[in-house]
């Protein structure tokens, strides 16, 4: 009798497995309708081994998905803080490729996920042993205002965003980060901006991490620990604590302008606003201290100076309604804040132990900080806090891998699009402008240029003049032969240097809309060496005097050119040239180490593309070579004569 019930058994397990598989087969599914629930295989019963299954939930274009679980229960993994038996994992997108939102098993789940767009991908994963009950979870579909937290990763070279709400977090899909410090975002055009201490960068991209280009190089003594947009004037203002700088670039033009580089020490944070053209920042060097200026670095002010409150005030945010500047101090764990007039100073929290906090931004009443826990070495975990302005109800929201520097909170509802003085038509500008208050503005010259001004040529005795509509233009130059003889051969040389001269300088239209003036030079360089072969006398000048009547050749072509990388890329190095006072390295445990090479193997073609095409430069470089080879054969031929030529504006 018992032997005849072992086959009855075994067919009964057989069957019931059979059925079990059949049930798993249709795991996971697409879901389009606006709110249900989905759930393990065989839930509530224990979900059976080896399965892979993919959920899809779509909603309508426009509307986001909002995940909650009711029920989680899987097996653990192997540590507790690996899942590598069973596990959910939560992807935003449509696709295993999607930017990952998280793996969760055991009993250690999110409870509340939001996709960033309009579908949620989620995989449910069982492995060939012990079996739970598994999960079970509702969602809903809805329009729902972008409200997130982005900020950057050292450890990680990564950038995270994060759901105000739900506390979502995901690492945004961007190749060739080294190490970003200072990150914001611009919604006008949907882009991130971050700074990379390794680098010595600012780089852009879309939201998703695709599209990214290189903003400004800064240099290699280039420490940029501070970054803000303005998305109204179309302004990235950044720190630069290696050159000991405050700059703004124009999003648009990516014209450049020193507003700050004297009096400050060690600057960092930065905050803006934006209506009135005011700038806040903070600066952790001999003497700690937070102040503001107006954008073109006019009307300083120190709101909060030494070592009674500060010491490395490391993060800034700012309240334009109440009127505060609130920071973060990464050495006395504490967190204050004064009015706009420096006038009252409060601490709001004075965090027990050892919290050596970073980012700072604030949202509605909340304050967001980001905290590297009690510990004086690089950190591992980050913590990030929300706390109501008076310090009061303090949470962790979130526990992220990795030591995050800046924090910045970016909310669809309170999104500011009150025009200011620059919002129409860059105010009016040709190259770079600032708000003023009552909806006023003002122009700024990029570095390095001049406005133009009336010149006399000595040679001709003609008059020139710069037009007056040409703002920022750079003067004429001219020379004249000068010296105990002047020869017809130095005369004829002088009139067809200022030819060239004259010629780059000659058409305010290519200045005005943008346009080289290569071509129409490279033809007054040919009428050039003709007219030097024609030169019989050949008085010797002065090589050192020539060499500067070359560059400034090369400088005023490259001011016809003003747009092409050329321009970009020299001022660059003029900036960095401008700056050689040496500085001493912070103290590590207060900044990321800068030490790292960045990668030069994983930067994409498109990464690493320049703002221009390289054409200009090497027809310039072509035009420079050619007045060499001509000045040469000059000088060759020619005596001692005592004959130069004088530069004169």
């Amino acid at each position: 009798m018992r032997m005849e019930l072992v086959p009855t058994i075994v067919f009964l397990v057989s069957v019931c497995r059979v059925a079990s598989q059949q049930r798993a087969e249709d795991c996971g599914g697409n879901f389009t309708q606006p709110s249900g629930s989905i759930s393990s295989p065989l839930y509530p019963r224990s979900y059976p081994d080896n399965q892979d299954c993919i959920y899809v939930i779509q909603a309508v274009a426009g509307h986001r998905v909002t995940l909650q679980f009711v029920v989680f229960k899987l097996e653990p993994g192997s540590t507790p803080s690996v899942c590598d038996h069973d596990y959910v994992q939560i992807r935003d997108g449509d696709s295993v490729v999607s930017p990952s939102v998280g793996i969760y098993c055991n009993s250690t789940f999110r409870p509340k996920v939001r996709s960033t767009r309009n579908v949620l991908w989620i995989k449910f994963h069982s492995d060939f042993s012990v079996s739970k009950p598994g999960f079970e979870a509702t969602y809903t579909t809805g329009i729902i205002p972008q409200k997130f937290l982005l900020t950057t990763n050292t450890f990680l070279r990564a950038i995270h965003r994060m759901d105000v709400d739900t506390g979502s977090n995901f690492v945004i899909p961007i190749d060739g980060l080294s190490n970003p410090i200072a990150i914001d975002y611009d919604p006008v055009d949907g882009r991130l901006y971050w700074t990379d201490v390794v680098e010595k960068t600012i780089r852009s991209s879309n939201l998703d991490g695709s599209g990214v280009r290189l903003v400004r190089n800064l240099g290699p003594q280039a420490v940029p620990d501070g970054l803000a947009v303005d998305s109204l004037s179309r302004l990235i203002i950044y720190t630069d604590t290696g050159n000991d700088i405050i700059a703004l670039i124009a999003m648009n033009s990516y014209n450049h302008r020193v507003v700050v580089q004297s009096d400050i020490d060690e600057p960092r944070a930065i905050e803006l606003d934006k209506h009135s053209g005011v700038m806040y920042w903070s600066d952790w060097g001999a003497t700690p201290r937070i102040e503001r200026a107006n954008y073109d670095g006019t009307g300083r002010k120190t709101l909060v100076s030494g070592f009674q409150y500060l010491h490395w005030p490391n993060g800034l945010a700012l309240d334009t309604v109440a009127g505060r500047v609130y920071w973060a101090d990464g050495y006395t764990s504490k967190i204050g804040w004064t009015d706009l007039e420096g006038t009252v100073v409060s601490i709001v929290i004075s965090l027990s132990g050892t919290h050596r906090m970073f980012g700072l931004d604030l949202h509605l009443n909340n304050l967001f900080v980001a905290d590297w826990s009690d510990t004086r070495v690089q950190p591992t975990t980050t913590y990030i806090h929300r706390m109501s302005a008076d310090g009061t109800n303090r949470k962790t929201i979130g526990v992220v891998n990795g030591r995050l520097n800046d924090i910045h909170i970016y909310s669809e509802e309170l999104e500011d699009n009150d025009p200011n003085g620059c919002g129409n038509n860059n105010g009016g500008c040709d190259y770079i402008c600032v708000p003023a208050p009552g909806n006023t503005s003002q122009c700024l010259y990029p570095d390095g240029i001049a406005t133009g001004h009336i010149i006399t040529s000595v040679a001709t005795g003609s008059k020139t003049t710069t037009l007056t509509d040409i703002r920022m233009t750079r003067p004429v130059i001219s020379v004249t032969p000068a010296g105990r003889k002047v020869t017809a051969g130095s005369q004829r040389f002088a009139a067809a240097v200022n030819k060239v001269l004259a010629a780059i300088s000659k058409d305010p239209s290519d200045i005005n809309t943008g346009t080289p003036s290569i071509s129409r030079v490279n033809t007054v360089v040919t009428n050039f060496s003709k007219d030097i072969s024609r030169i019989h006398e050949a008085p010797i000048i002065s090589p050192q005097l020539i060499i500067l009547v070359i560059g400034c050749i090369v400088v005023s072509v490259t001011a016809a050119s003003c747009v092409t990388f050329i321009i970009v890329y020299k001022r660059r190095k003029r900036d960095h040239n401008s700056h050689t006072t040496a500085v001493a390295s912070p103290p590590e445990v207060d900044r990321p180490s800068h030490t790292e090479a960045p990668p030069t193997d994983i930067f994409s073609t498109d990464y690493l593309t320049p703002v221009a095409a390289d054409s200009n430069y090497e027809d310039e470089e072509h035009i420079y070579h050619e007045l060499h080879t001509i000045y040469d054969t000059f000088k060759a031929t020619s005596r001692d004569s005592g004959d130069y030529l004088k530069l004169t504006k």
